[in-house]
């Protein structure tokens, strides 16, 4: 004998449309459903864990504001000439000038595109090899549960 899946009891089980989703469900729980006929073979499904790839992801750079401002420069463009063509507020092109701002990816790469820069850097961390020291006060749980899935 199965378990109904919506009470856990243990029973002779039927196939049951509750709230449109199948169940298979005890004679007590039936109530709170619609009886399926044509459904006879219906099987408990297994939940498949999704798969996880690890893909390579971005950081800026050290100083990309910098990096930004002097691009800038060299191409004698003023502040104000950078965000009319970014078509972006003067304010904003201050802002990550001087740091105050992080550009999100649609912005960054059209910056990127338009002074020939890369103020990106792909990071591809591998798990595999990384070594977790117990000692230290950087330790997290991610670390301890990447440990475990090794």
């Amino acid at each position: 004998m199965v378990e109904c899946e919506l009470c856990g009891k243990t029973a002779n089980l039927t196939p049951a449309l509750v709230e449109d989703t199948k169940f298979l469900v005890c004679p007590s729980c039936l109530q709170h459903g619609t009886k399926l006929i044509d459904d006879v073979a219906l099987v408990p499904q297994t939940i498949k864990k999704p798969v996880k790839h690890e893909e390579p992801w971005s950081v800026f750079v050290d100083k990309f504001n910098l990096k930004v401002k002097s691009a800038r420069e060299k191409l004698n463009l003023t502040q104000e000439e950078l965000a009319k063509k970014l078509n972006e507020k003067v304010s904003l092109i201050h802002n990550l000038e001087s740091g105050h701002f992080i550009p999100p990816i649609n912005l960054t790469i059209k910056i990127e595109n338009l002074l020939k820069i890369n103020i990106l850097q792909e990071v591809e961390e591998d798990i595999k090899n990384k070594t977790i020291d117990f000692k230290s006060s950087e330790l997290t749980i991610g670390d301890l549960i990447k440990l475990k899935k090794k």
